[in-house]
Order: structure tokens, then sequence, then C-alpha cells
């Protein structure tokens, strides 16, 4: 009886030092909000208004057509010009249906000045590939 009693006790060490042990894969708010905003930022720099809109959800598309999305970031970049960095100022996740919704502010440095900008991206799981909900 005492056998089993320490084969139990060493199962349920081992069984802990591997959970500890494991890789770490926790979802990370931040970390997708940042991604996502530097992934439209690479676009929006390289002028690639399309293959933003391409990643935006369907409310998005619905809410806004593509030839109007073109033109407010064709527009924006003519008062702006390239994105130069950028600084998160604050966020905040909410859970949705089908991943969460991650919204944040950041102040945006560009040639032409500095503004505040917003976002909204939904993220799928546990991947970091955020789709864009809403940009102020």
């Amino acid at each position: 009886m005492q056998r089993i009693n320490h084969l139990a006790i060493l199962f349920l060490l081992v069984a802990f030092i591997c959970v500890a042990c494991a890789p770490k894969t926790e979802f990370s708010a931040k970390a997708a909000i940042v991604t996502a905003v530097s992934q439209f930022h690479e676009q929006y720099n390289s002028k690639n208004f399309i293959g933003i809109y391409g990643t935006s959800v369907p409310l998005y598309k619905r809410q806004t057509d593509l030839r109007t999305h073109e033109q407010a970031l064709a527009a924006r970049y003519m008062t702006r010009g390239k994105v130069l960095r950028t600084t998160l100022l604050e966020w905040q996740e909410q859970a949705a249906r089908d991943g969460v919704v991650v919204t944040a502010a950041f102040r945006t440095t560009s040639e032409f000045g500095e503004y505040t900008e917003y976002f909204a991206f939904k993220v799928n799981g546990r991947s970091t590939q955020g789709h864009l909900m809403i940009y102020k």
C-alpha cells in the first residue's frame, strides 16, 4: 500500500513539473493589437488600402464600401504621410462570440505630425491576426 502512495506522489510530482515547464501559449490582447496595428501601418505605408479592406470584418465592409474606404485612406495619406512610429496609449479587450474584440488608442507620429488613432480589431482564437472593425 505504501508503494502505491509513493508511486502516486511521484506521478503527481512529475505531472506538476511537466505542466510547470510547458511552454506558455496564453493569448495576449495587448500583443494582438500591437501586431494588428503594425500590420495595418505596413499596408497603409505601402498604400495597400485594398489589402486593409480585405482583412476587415464583414460588418466593416457592410458599413463602408471599398471605394469610400480607399478614398478615405488615400486622403488621410495625402495629409499625414507615412507612419513613422506609434506608441500604445491604452487598450482593452472584450470577449466576443467567436474571438476577442481589442480596442486601442495609439499616439502616432507621421511625416507631417502627431495625432491619436483609434482602432478596434477582432481577433479569432489564439491567433494574433486581427480583422479591422473600426479605424478613426
